[in-house]
């Protein structure tokens, strides 16, 4: 590896020679702070504040720029030029970026001069996926309830996530994100419409789908089932998939028309 290609890339052993500025943060948080592990040099804090990778320097420390390094040890987050006289910098971590430990190095004079570690890991699952006749705990929003689909997703991760489109392939209604939509295909129990959805450590949403993938065609009678899947697309890592089997049956009550029911594959 060439001194381009390792300032680019941050390599570690740039800073072993860093005496007596090591030091060990847990995995703490406060808020909607989390804090992440191991830093050195010129870099005394890497903290996830919301939606941001937030980076507190020494103020001793003369950083010309910060780089932050993927698990592969290509560029992720992008680099920062660090103004005279500033010892901050953020970098917004809802990207298109794989999961796992990301490096933050600062340099000076095409030295490295500090680096932390971030790891970013959502954990993102959809917990609950139902059809109206199953959602007697939910109140709905006036509407076509009886086509659309009720989901529960939650984040045990350490860092947000954020959902940009649903599809759910399988569905007697089944539809794709068009280049001109804006929207995740998602909706909330107000019948808000939502770009995209963002979910942070800890957090449970309660969400719809914008579009009625239950509403039969021509080609699906009730009385049938079908294997479907729930996909979200994610902005960090790959995206989620649970699959299911949807049973639908005739009913007496005129006012149901046909139940449907689904249930984990």
């Amino acid at each position: 590896m060439n001194r381009r290609t390792l300032l680019q890339v941050a390599g570690t052993t740039s800073l072993t020679a860093l005496a007596g500025c090591a030091g060990m943060l847990s995995n703490t948080e406060s808020g909607s702070t989390t804090t992440t592990t191991q830093t050195q040099g010129a870099i005394e804090k890497a903290s996830i504040d919301r939606t941001k990778l937030v980076v507190s320097l020494s103020p001793e420390a003369d950083v010309e720029k910060v780089n932050v390094i993927g698990p592969d040890g290509s560029p992720s987050l992008g680099s920062q030029s660090i103004p005279t006289g500033s010892t901050k910098a953020s970098f917004n971590i809802l990207q298109s970026v794989p999961r796992g430990t990301h490096r933050v190095v600062a340099i000076s004079s095409d030295n490295v001069i500090g680096e932390a570690s971030v790891d970013l890991q959502p954990n993102v699952e959809i917990d609950r996926v139902a059809t109206w006749f199953q959602t007697d705990d939910v109140e709905w929003p006036l509407g076509a309830k009886h086509y659309q689909a009720y989901l529960e997703i939650s984040n045990t991760g350490t860092v947000p996530q954020q959902i940009t489109f649903v599809t759910m392939p399988g569905v007697p209604n089944p539809w794709s994100k068009e280049s001109t939509s804006l929207f995740s295909g998602l909706q909330t129990l107000q019948d808000e419409q939502l770009e995209n959805v963002t979910i942070r450590p800890g957090e449970t949403k309660q969400l719809l789908t914008q579009n009625g993938p239950f509403l039969f065609g021509s080609e699906f009678t009730c009385g049938e089932s079908t294997e479907l899947s729930v996909i979200l697309s994610t902005k960090i890592g790959e995206n989620i998939e649970n699959k299911y089997r949807l049973v639908t049956e005739d009913s007496d009550d005129p006012q149901k028309a046909c139940q449907k029911y689904l249930k984990p594959q």
